[in-house]
């Protein structure tokens, strides 16, 4: 009786697991399909369908990062791509990879980066022959 107990409860667990699998890659794909807009813990926990906190945890739990650190390195990401086309405005490459706010994105940019968006430009992006 107790093997089947434990057999019950793990498989109970793995269908736990691969559900929260299954919210985690639809929570990503959300992302990183609108990340030029406003994304709230609300949003992405009303499309998995769960709590925010149990989004919040859940996210946290897989991957190491919290969801709005995820959405700020994929921002960042992008924006690095935007720049490198260096007649591209700070401001605009900002605005369109889902900042609102130049400072803030600055702040990011430099905390995942380890420069500013115009240091970047100019060291990283400056290198190459055009």
């Amino acid at each position: 009786m107790l093997q089947n107990m434990i057999r019950r409860n793990d498989a109970e667990s793995n269908f736990r697991e691969d559900k929260n699998l299954n919210i985690l890659k639809e929570t990503i794909r959300y992302i990183e399909t609108n990340y030029r807009h406003n994304i709230s813990i609300s949003d992405l926990s009303l499309n998995a369908g769960i709590s925010k906190y149990h989004m919040c945890h859940l996210f946290k739990r897989m991957t190491g990062i919290t969801v709005t650190d995820y959405i700020n390195q994929h921002r960042i990401g992008k924006a690095t791509l935007l720049m490198q086309d260096r007649s591209r405005k700070i401001i605009d490459v900002a605005l369109e990879v889902g900042f609102n706010n130049v400072s803030y994105f600055t702040k990011v940019f430099k905390k995942i980066i380890g420069c500013s968006p115009r240091e970047y430009q100019r060291s990283h992006l400056g290198r190459q022959t055009v």
